[in-house]
């Protein structure tokens, strides 16, 4: 459209333009199917004059009103060009818009870059905003991960959301559609309705079906609803985290019970770090299943519980993860020889706050694994090892290493000028302000100190067990690995919790006392008293074991196992027992709990005074709990 420059007449505040179509546009498009386009513009302005002539336009009138009629004519010729075409609604927004923005103090966008943000074009038909808050809908979708959309009925709330959702599918953007609506609570106030959940709520998805079925090809949905690409969940049903009100959640101040968390608590995310809890929605009473992973971790959910997993093809092909439910993944375990399902791992160490420790935790760890701190005696270490048999006396002030004979070596308090023979060792103060004094090999532990403590902490507690009862161990035609062994089952609950704090795999096992070989100390043989606990350890990548040169370089000569690599097969146990197999990593057994298998599996509680903590164990590791407890959902971003 080429536009002559507007005349002013003689009467003041008066102007007159013209305009040229291009040839290219019939007047039709531009005018409307009997002029019905001209009529809005001019009903809009009923102090101007327009006339046409062939493809020529000519305005007259207030000044004012003469160039905005020039920006509509203009928009329209913007929108024309894209192959759009024109509406009478489409016009009207436009000139509200323009008068909107003379002031100044409108909306920056223009008619033309509303009308022409195409989303989704389906059987020939394009779906766009419309209107000026429809294109700022539209474009907080873009830009923010949760939108809310507040407005009365029919102003396309649903539709261009649905209409986002299918295009960032098609896209690749996204490789789940999860309906919902919170119009409707679909908890304990539903169920008396007849049919089942997604009979229920159908009637208030109804919307979002018809939405659907303009965007997507009807055959397909309900392959793509079959195959769990799309679907359907009620808002207040809350599916995907619904745990036993007395499941530990792991927490920056140690476990808590999930029913005692709050809207603002925190909790320990996937990525190590502290999330705070959005919502809390309590889900009646559901039967539950016990999944243990396959380092033996276990916890209690429901069967609509999602996790996250992969297979070994999804991994090979650079798929990404895909989301699962407890019930979708029972009977669909394995792929030919291969397990099926892999779980990630941490992708960081947990973040516990730093908190202050009253000796080195690499000392610390020295001790607990070859130290005695029985009381009875001065506190002695006992290694042949010189670079370990150094490290407490460096990382301990107040302390001097004096070697007694073999490989004994005492921690004796250094002695200056005026001392008093009385004072205390400082490694006994310590030892009796953890708990830790009066100990034996069998009862011994980490303290929370340092097991709620920063990832540096951690790792330096580990590599001094590690490198006191710790080594490598290397198969033929296998990575190494590193293996703990220990009489206490304290300390090895420690240790696992280390390792998991770390992102790494812990695999434990037991070794009788009875019925083994005696050892021999000093040329004599010695009977074991107490069972032997191993633990099997992988760590990631970037974290080191040991501390120990000559250990450190064996470990890594030999060829470093991380937890992606570990295979491991498990069996079920009993009619109701069903396992999940991962590729690598951690797996998953799920277990359909028993309503009266409590009474056949009684707890044994061990309590240690100097701890001051209660610990829980069960006859058997795959105890069922009561089929039907009542769940709550804490969600965390």
């Amino acid at each position: 459209m080429t536009q002559t420059p507007a005349a002013h007449t003689p009467a003041q505040g008066q102007a007159r333009a013209q305009f040229t179509v291009p040839a290219q546009h019939p007047m039709v498009t531009v005018l409307g199917s009997g002029d019905s386009l001209l009529r809005v513009i001019e009903k809009a302005f009923p102090g101007a004059d327009i006339h046409v002539r062939g493809n020529e336009i000519s305005i007259a009138g207030d000044s004012v009103d003469v160039a905005l009629i020039s920006r509509v004519f203009e928009e329209m010729m913007l929108v024309l060009r894209t192959g759009q075409p024109m509406t009478e609604d489409a016009v009207e927004r436009s000139i509200a818009m323009l008068k909107a923005s003379e002031g100044g103090e409108g909306p920056t966008e223009t008619p033309a870059e509303v009308l022409t943000q195409n989303i989704l074009s389906s059987r020939g038909r394009t779906i766009r905003p419309k209107t000026l808050n429809q294109k700022r809908y539209v474009d907080a979708i873009d830009k923010h991960t949760i939108v809310f959309g507040i407005g009365p009925a029919g102003t396309g709330k649903t539709y261009l959301a649905m209409a986002k959702a299918v295009q960032a599918l098609q896209s690749k953007q996204v490789n789940r559609i999860i309906l919902t609506r919170p119009a409707v609570e679909a908890g304990e106030r539903l169920g008396f309705l007849p049919g089942t959940l997604y009979e229920k709520i159908d009637p208030y998805l109804r919307p979002l079906y018809d939405a659907l079925h303009d965007m997507l090809d009807p055959d397909s949905i309900p392959r793509l609803m079959a195959a769990g690409t799309i679907e359907v969940a009620p808002l207040a049903y809350m599916r995907g985290r619904a745990q036993p009100v007395f499941t530990d959640v792991l927490t920056p101040d140690g476990w808590r019970p999930i029913g005692d968390l709050q809207v603002g608590d925190r909790v320990i995310g996937s990525n190590g770090e502290p999330t705070p809890v959005l919502g809390v929605y309590p889900q009646g009473e559901k039967d539950i299943y016990r999944v243990t992973a396959q380092d033996g971790s276990s916890t209690l959910c429901c069967g609509e519980h999602l996790w996250t997993v992969r297979t070994r093809d999804d991994e090979r092909r650079g798929r990404p993860w895909r989301v699962l439910e407890t019930q979708e993944m029972i009977g669909n375990l394995r792929a030919g020889r291969h397990r099926r399902y892999e779980l990630p791992m941490l992708t960081a160490p947990v973040c516990f706050p730093e908190r202050d420790v009253p000796m080195d935790p690499y000392a610390l760890g020295l001790l607990l694994g070859d130290g005695c701190p029985t009381g009875s005696t001065t506190p002695a270490f006992a290694t042949e090892d010189p670079e370990p048999a150094m490290a407490p006396e460096a990382a301990l002030p107040g302390v001097v290493l004096r070697h007694r004979g073999g490989p004994d070596h005492v921690l004796d308090r250094a002695k200056a000028p005026g001392d008093v023979i009385t004072l205390e060792n400082p490694v006994t103060r310590v030892l009796r302000e953890l708990d830790l004094l009066r100990t034996r090999p069998h009862t011994t532990f980490v303290p929370d100190v340092y097991l709620r403590n920063t990832a540096e902490v951690r790792l330096a507690v580990l590599q001094g067990l590690l490198d006191s009862d710790g080594g490598r161990v290397v198969q033929r035609d296998r990575t190494c690995r590193v293996q703990f062994t220990t009489t206490s089952i304290l300390l090895r609950d420690d240790v696992v919790a280390l390792v998991r704090s770390l992102g790494g795999v812990a695999y434990t096992r037991r070794r009788a006392a009875a019925g083994r070989e005696p050892g021999f100390a000093n040329g004599r043989e010695t009977g074991h008293r107490h069972d032997a606990h191993v633990v099997d350890i992988r760590l990631p990548e970037g974290i080191e074991p040991f501390r120990l040169a000559r250990e450190r370089d064996r470990y890594h000569a030999a060829g470093r196992r991380t937890p992606g690599a570990v295979h491991r097969q498990h069996r079920a146990r009993g009619p109701r027992g069903m396992r999940v197999h991962p590729g690598g990593g951690r797996g998953l057994a799920v277990r359909h709990t028993g309503p009266s298998a409590d009474a056949q599996h009684p707890e044994r509680r061990f309590h240690h005074p100097r701890r001051g903590a209660e610990h829980l164990a069960r006859a058997d590791e795959d105890v069922p709990h009561p089929a039907r407890l009542r769940l709550e959902d804490r969600d965390h971003g």
